[in-house]
């Protein structure tokens, strides 16, 4: 896998989401790692493309992908709790806590999972002052049940890094390793974001790597032009769709539509708030996001929408295709889920004929 690191007073700084350690460097600098032999041979580009990753530092430490699974499976609940808000007229203890217990986990894995956890926290407080009036005993003791929940985890977690790092979240250390400075307020308007272009450029890049991924090979991504585009285009006209087709109301009743509702909030934070990042800093020399590209298009900085992303794309294909026939909705949502399987398998066919994947040992 890809990878980057380097020590700080003794602590280690993981510059990448997924990591592999190589126990032989560990005291190596930054330099020597870019040149690690085994596994790190696309070090010089790919590992800088994980810079752009929004995380927690640990100590001696990474999460690993198998590590990851189960917080994975906590952060699956946050989407079923949030409906549950929508639902309850009075929410009990149990409700209060495994909600306070999802956003910890969800912040602590990765930073940008945080719009996620605003978008969560504002229907949790609309709903909490609809109903407090009915059972304002159950309201208090549940939102209490959040706050210490989420508050003990997430506040323990930024004292540890505070007296390791220097600062309560690890960014400072890092973005000094990285070379990046914030630029000044005024200097942010001036970011191609703000042109049609750079905009597009933003958009077609961040929702093509959210869906396909962001395997490399040799050095090189995967991709296929034809499917970048079509996820980028479709996903346009399907969210557009979403958002025209709740507002007509047409169809759908009043939780149905506060669940669609807050899972587009939820998709177009977690983009607007890597937009926010891509327009705060000069990057420098880093290669990923850099000067020539300087976007924060890394789609693994989404995951945490995923599910509200799915809940939208296919309430806008149903839009759209079901003004002429239910059945040509469910057939138009097949052809896309074969496109996509059928995409990725032919682009990654060199790794599947290669004789040092899995199958050929």
């Amino acid at each position: 896998m890809d990878w980057e690191a380097d020590r700080i007073d003794r602590d280690s700084i993981v510059v990448l989401d997924s990591v592999s350690q190589c126990s032989d460097r560990r005291n190596d600098s930054l330099a020597g790692l870019r040149h690690c032999e085994h596994g790190c041979a696309a070090a010089g580009g790919s590992a800088n493309r994980g810079a752009a990753a929004s995380c927690f530092p640990s100590s001696e430490c990474v999460l690993r992908n198998e590590q990851r699974r189960p917080v994975a499976c906590l952060l699956r609940r946050a989407v079923p709790l949030r409906l549950q808000w929508l639902r309850t007229n009075a929410p009990s203890f149990l409700l209060g806590a495994f909600t306070g217990l999802a956003i910890a986990a969800t912040c602590l894995t990765k930073m940008s999972n945080v719009p996620p956890v605003a978008v969560a926290l504002g229907i949790v407080i609309a709903r909490a002052v609809v109903i407090i009036r009915r059972a304002p005993r159950a309201v208090l003791i549940a939102l209490v049940a959040i706050v210490l929940c989420a508050a003990i985890p997430i506040g323990g977690w930024m004292l540890w890094t505070k007296s390791h790092f220097g600062d309560l979240t690890g960014s400072t250390g890092k973005i000094a390793l990285l070379g990046w400075t914030r630029k000044p307020f005024g200097d942010w308007w001036h970011h191609p974001i703000f042109r049609p272009r750079g905009l597009w450029i933003f958009w077609s890049d961040l929702i093509a790597s959210f869906l396909r991924g962001e395997i490399s090979w040799h050095g090189l991504a995967l991709r296929w032009r034809v499917a970048d585009g079509f996820y980028a285009i479709s996903t346009l006209v399907l969210v557009a769709a979403a958002i025209l087709g709740l507002r007509k109301r047409a169809g759908l009743t009043a939780f149905q539509r506060q669940a669609i509702g807050s899972a587009i909030l939820i998709f177009v934070a977690g983009i607007a708030f890597l937009g926010l990042l891509s327009i705060q800093f000069d990057f420098g020399n880093c290669i990923n996001p850099s000067r020539a590209h300087p976007y924060f298009t890394s789609g693994r900085l989404l995951t945490g929408a995923l599910i509200p992303f799915a809940i939208v794309y296919v309430y806008g294909e149903a839009c759209v295709c079901g003004r002429f026939s239910a059945r040509l909705s469910v057939v138009v949502l097949s052809c896309v889920a074969v496109f996509m399987v059928a995409s990725e398998i032919w682009v990654n066919r060199v790794v599947f004929v290669s004789e040092h994947n899995w199958f050929h040992i």
